[in-house]
């Protein structure tokens, strides 16, 4: 598994409270090792994770300014001639789902705080499928 999570230390060095959130504990408790951020386990694409992500940073640290929604991947691998019905669901749900939610929930906690910023990143270097995904989620964001 690739580790990720340098959004999180990158913001972390520059003096930001941080709230890194990842599908499986041990990712996320890797990202937050050596930096004071709050690890939460949350998969984007329940709903329910995604605001008990947004209760638990608010409750640590009062507010929400940024948003780094970097969720999203092909989880399917293949083109969408050769790929899984079931892969290519789960991947739009990733991509597009994870990323509403991402998304919806943050805003009203950064119109609370009267300004803040949603930082969406999305990956380009997919190929096949995943090119499909890229264009309907250009609709999204």
């Amino acid at each position: 598994m690739r580790h990720r999570g340098g959004n999180c230390r990158a913001y972390a060095a520059e003096g930001a409270s941080v709230v890194c959130a990842a599908r499986s504990r041990d990712e996320v408790e890797r990202t937050v090792e050596g930096i004071s951020g709050l690890a939460v386990v949350c998969a984007v694409t329940d709903h329910s994770a995604v605001k008990r992500m947004y209760a638990a940073a608010i409750e640590r640290f009062g507010g929400l300014d940024i948003v780094v929604a970097n969720e999203g991947g092909n989880l399917d691998r293949a083109r969408v001639d050769e790929g899984e019905t079931e892969g290519w669901v789960a991947t739009i749900e990733l991509n597009l789902i994870g990323a509403f939610y991402t998304m919806r929930e943050a805003v009203p906690h950064l119109k609370e705080r009267g300004a803040g910023k949603i930082i969406s990143v999305r990956r380009c270097q997919m190929t096949g499928m995943s090119k499909d995904v890229l264009q309907a989620e250009r609709a999204l964001v």
